[in-house]
């Protein structure tokens, strides 16, 4: 009897020390598989038992080796023995950043019970691979990128395609924004959706394209392409309360199927940049570089009196921003007055996407200021001939120009003489008393020759006043849009810095780019009249996460003629100028719909 007291005894203190463990605070890690690939999601479960949190887990760890993609929480509550018990979950998506044996490491969490400590979990991170994956989660979505040279020149642009392609409907993707040192990388137009196939069943497509510019000779590293967004997962929601489900995905196109999220990356790419392979410069190199000349009014050419000549530079495998000016090449020996236009630029794609060509051209007025015979000189420029690796040369011959003299004819009309009296010898001398009078002849200046002269006299003073009035309009267009930018902005000078807060009072995009190079050049040393483009690439130098894309904008703007919102620009520089590291978000990010292979 004693010994069966003693067993029963020794049952309920077991039975209370599982219930005690049952109930016990603890937190734990787990993932949904430890072999991973790089660019590719998984998630981390974090879950605690048995106590309340005071926050949120500290999972700031993760992003030496993870990219934290999204955190989402769930709590669960159980009854054991009239006993009430809850817990909450943390699901962390991680992307890995890099390849090999990674280490989840201790995470900890403040409860009502104290901290809490997780154990460490180590992944092994795969490299991602550029087709799909037999068996794998994400075998039917994956990123195809393709660049049409490996080893380009300094200064000559490449075209980088990316492609996602999924056999799952996919929605909220996000497009991915390219980083390199020392490049300029511009998106070409839109995102292009549209079918395809693969293995045999159809897809989707989105293509996006980059042209790149290295700025500097050596290895490039150009990040891997990543594309985010959600994915259907192969699960149905149930579209009622009820028990009721879709197995067979009726109501997928109804809204009621799931998602889950996904990031898939492509490969890192190296370009081998190679140096100028000559003292050329500019240093261009290219596919073929011409040059061609237009003039109007050369026929009439005369002193005082304006030519208009056209000069367009047309390269393959350069863009318009990259050709050079060649207005210090048109009159050597100042024998002209020249005023300039804004140069226009544009670029173009092949449609093979894998060539690029630009042209820019400029606009000048030319003033003769002598009579005679000039001779322009020849206009050259120097390039590289990529194909046949050789200095090459586009050029615009010599020009002679007859002048003629000026139409406008100044003349002082000669006072008229006035006959004196004749005398013979036979006339006696005048006599004091009875002097003998003298026959004056003089011939009178008819009427309508007061009338000529007054007339032409009033016409060469309005001619000159046009002519004067035509130099000033002249210089005024030139020089116009800098006067307004230093009435607005230049009234700062006495001040030590210009500020953030002067911004506010530019009107136009020339008064926004002469801020912007007296902003670089006081508070970075940046030469007075820098670039945007030196601007873009300080930024870009010192921040590679900066987008720099407004700069790109506003040289457009100012450039090629096109248009932008001056205000919205106003609002984004300061955040630019201030090239902020933390920026986790890209706040001009597009996402696109939902999409379903069709």
């Amino acid at each position: 009897m004693v010994r069966k007291t003693a067993h029963i005894f020794l049952m309920a203190c077991f039975i209370v020390l599982l219930a005690q463990a049952a109930f016990a605070a603890s937190f734990t890690a787990t993932v949904d598989r430890n072999n991973v690939v790089v660019g590719r999601s998984f998630t981390l479960e974090l879950r605690l038992s048995g106590a309340n949190p005071k926050g949120a887990p500290n999972i700031s760890q993760l992003e030496e080796d993870f990219t934290v993609y999204g955190t989402s929480q769930s709590s669960q509550t159980t009854i054991i023995n009239n006993k009430v018990s809850s817990s909450i979950n943390w699901n962390v998506t991680l992307i890995p950043k890099k390849e090999g044996s990674l280490t989840i490491p201790v995470m900890t969490v403040v409860t009502d019970e104290g901290k809490l400590k997780s154990k460490t979990i180590t992944v092994n991170a795969g490299k991602a691979s550029t087709t799909p994956e037999q068996g794998s989660q994400n075998s039917s979505l994956f990123v195809d990128t393709k660049i049409t040279k490996q080893k380009p020149y300094k200064n000559e642009p490449v075209l980088l395609t990316a492609k996602l392609i999924s056999r799952k409907s996919i929605s909220d993707i996000e497009l991915p924004s390219l980083t390199a040192d020392n490049a300029i990388i511009e998106q070409q137009g839109d995102p292009e959706v549209y079918d395809g196939v693969l293995q045999g069943q159809r897809a989707k497509v989105i293509e996006v394209r980059y042209l790149i510019t290295p700025l500097e000779a050596g290895n490039m590293k150009i990040s891997g392409i990543v594309f985010q967004g959600k994915v259907a997962s192969g699960k149905r929601r149930d579209p009622f309360s009820g028990g009721f489900s879709d197995p067979f995905g009726m109501f997928e196109d109804f809204g009621f199927a799931s998602y889950e999220p996904f990031s898939v990356a492509s490969d890192n790419i190296t370009l081998e940049v190679k140096p100028p392979a000559a003292a050329i410069q500019p240093w261009l190199p290219a596919y073929m570089v011409k040059l061609s000349d237009e003039w109007e009014g050369l026929e009439n050419a005369r002193v005082g009196e304006p030519l208009t000549r056209k000069l367009t530079i047309i390269a393959q495998g350069l863009t318009g921003t990259a050709l050079p000016n060649l207005e210090s090449q048109i009159d050597l020996n100042g024998q002209f007055k020249i005023y300039s236009d804004k140069p226009v630029t544009d670029k173009n794609l092949g449609k093979d996407g894998k060539s690029v060509s630009g042209w820019r051209e400029e606009n000048y007025t030319l003033i003769p200021q002598k009579e005679g015979t000039i001779t322009l000189p020849e206009i050259r420029l120097p390039w590289w001939d990529i194909l046949n690796n050789k200095i090459a040369y586009a050029t615009i011959p010599a020009k002679t120009i007859k002048v003629k003299g000026s139409t406008i004819q100044t003349s002082t009309p000669q006072p008229q003489q006035i006959p004196q009296p004749e005398y013979t010898a036979e006339e006696p001398a005048a006599s004091p008393v009875q002097p003998q009078a003298s026959v004056v002849t003089k011939e009178k200046t008819p009427t309508y020759l007061y009338a000529v002269i007054t007339t032409l006299g009033i016409t060469i003073l309005i001619m000159a006043g046009l002519i004067i009035h035509l130099f000033r309009k002249l210089k005024q267009y030139k020089k116009g849009s800098s006067v307004r930018a230093e009435k607005s902005v230049l009234h700062q000078t006495n001040e030590d810095k210009i500020s953030l807060s002067s911004l506010k009072k530019t009107r136009t995009a020339e008064e926004l780019r002469f801020f912007l190079q007296n902003y670089a050049h006081q508070h970075w040393a940046l030469p007075q009249n820098t670039s945007l483009q030196s601007i873009a690439t300080y930024i870009k130098t010192h921040n590679p996460q900066t987008d720099v894309k407004a700069l790109s904008y506003l040289d457009a703007a100012l450039y090629a003629g096109e248009k932008i919102d001056i205000e919205s620009m106003k609002k984004c520089l300061p955040e630019l100028l201030k090239s902020n590291k933390n920026d986790k978000e890209d706040q001009n990010s597009k996402k696109i719909g939902t999409l379903n292979p069709s």
